[in-house]
């Protein structure tokens, strides 16, 4: 069965007093008002995941999240954070492979393949983040390119067994692949300049088929969504 979350991205954004501000006033919402079985994420900056932690520790529904990890596991890496800093505090999700991390930093999708085994390996979640930028839509390559991403990033993890921790969707969760979250999302400029790119992503009548495996397009039904 499919999982419904709720992830807000904070991205470089709010003080740590007005994140505290913020985290409270999200998580008491969350917490009287939503009913429906939906996980809610709160990926905020590094530097705010400690002290958030208090805040979303004694919810059942509001879970903490990072931004980004390295693969490493320690070591001479001025500036990045491992898995094991993230779980130290709280942390149950990580957003890996985010657009803005693609372009801007360079990451690649091998390097993503490795972050995603070092997450799964100390028991966070991955949300893992796919897309293609306008100059890709507009080439019509983008269902291909998306293909490329997930096949090399995602694929080998068929099987492989991770050890659970706080884990927002129950026990007994066999594989890593079935642990690890999808964000489809294109660039911001493609956002901004193709309003398809929301509206009607990856527009094909076709799921993709990759590792024997059916992958549902965006829209979860491997079909374009009505007009």
């Amino acid at each position: 069965m499919r999982k419904k979350i709720v992830a807000g991205n904070w991205k470089m954004n709010k003080t740590l007093e007005e994140g505290l501000a913020l985290a409270s006033e999200v998580v008491n919402i969350v917490n009287d008002e939503v009913t429906s079985e939906v996980t809610g994420v709160l990926c905020t900056p590094f530097v705010h995941l400690a002290a958030v932690s208090k805040i979303t520790e004694g919810s059942e529904k509001v879970f903490l999240g990072a931004q980004n990890m390295s693969e490493h596991a320690s070591g001479a890496y001025t500036g990045d954070i491992s898995a094991s800093m993230l779980q130290s505090v709280g942390a149950s999700f990580v957003i890996l492979g985010h657009s803005e991390r693609r372009e801007y930093h360079r990451e690649t999708n091998a390097q993503l393949a490795c972050r995603v085994d070092a997450a799964l390996a100390a028991g966070l979640t991955p949300i893992f983040c796919c897309g293609e930028s306008l100059e890709i839509r507009e080439a019509s390559t983008h269902v291909d390119f998306v293909t490329n991403q997930l096949k090399e990033s995602l694929f080998h993890l068929e099987g492989i067994p991770f050890p659970p921790r706080r884990d927002p969707f129950g026990k007994g969760i066999p594989s890593g692949w079935e642990r690890d979250a999808l964000r489809y999302g294109p660039s911001g400029q493609a956002k901004e300049k193709k309003q398809e790119a929301i509206y009607r992503p990856m527009q094909s009548r076709t799921p993709l088929c990759l590792h024997e495996r059916e992958v549902k397009l965006p829209d979860g039904r491997g079909k374009e969504p009505a007009s």
